[in-house]
């Protein structure tokens, strides 16, 4: 084993419960992202991803994945997996212009759903934190440490009935996390408070979480959640 030094700026934490991806800085909590660790099946079990610790080992960029995906701002943090923003796929118009569409592999953001690499949302976290972020911000030398949680023997809880959500009463069709989510236009900014326990009441019933700031889940989302982790 080689032992490196770690940067004490910025740190990786994977949950793989939660599919959230926490920044750390200089050890407190920075920002967290939304992400999609690997989702094995049982004829595809090396799709999981490995929990551990790791370092950020090389910029590698963009890269091609199956299914005609387009992954971009590859950080490899060991020969198989890889810290990556969410996949697009690549299309041209009749003019030309080339065109990304990320709704295929954005809506399983906060679930699993790769091939082992972490896919990391696009949209900025109200601190202003996506894969670009990460890509541009994270220290190579010394390395930028990554700890991989792993889901084994754990649960999510609920949150606590007060746990403050905000929403735009104007129009809005996300709850967020945070009251100025960048996500929102600054004139409806700073948002409306309410509480998780009143997520399933009128008129927040309707809301779907925000893909930039990742908001706590419903309590059915949480419960699919511990249904389905089975490991």
């Amino acid at each position: 084993l080689k032992e490196l030094p770690v940067s004490d700026t910025y740190g990786l934490v994977i949950d793989k419960l939660q599919q959230r991806l926490y920044v750390y800085k200089e050890g407190h909590l920075f920002s967290t992202l939304l992400c999609s660790t690997g989702f094995p099946r049982e004829n595809t079990p090396f799709h999981e991803t490995p929990a551990g610790e790791y370092a950020v080992v090389s910029w590698v960029g963009d890269f091609w994945s199956d299914g005609g995906l387009f992954c971009a701002k590859g950080l490899r943090i060991n020969k198989g997996i890889m810290i990556h923003e969410v996949p697009c796929v690549i299309t041209t118009d009749d003019s030309g212009r080339e065109k990304r569409d990320y709704s295929r592999c954005e809506r399983y953001l906060g679930e699993k759903a790769s091939h082992g690499c972490i896919r990391v949302q696009k949209e900025k976290t109200p601190q202003g934190v996506n894969a670009e972020w990460l890509w541009k911000n994270l220290s190579r030398k010394p390395v930028t440490k990554v700890i991989i949680w792993d889901e084994l023997g754990r649960s999510l809880g609920y949150p606590d009935e007060d746990y403050p959500l905000y929403y735009n009463p104007k129009g809005g069709k996300n709850y967020h996390s945070d009251p100025n989510c960048l996500l929102v236009k600054e004139k409806y900014r700073p948002m409306t408070e309410f509480t998780w326990g009143e997520l399933e009441e009128k008129p927040y019933s309707s809301l779907t979480p925000c893909p930039g700031c990742a908001p706590q889940l419903r309590r059915e989302a949480i419960d699919t959640v511990n249904e389905k982790n089975t490991r």
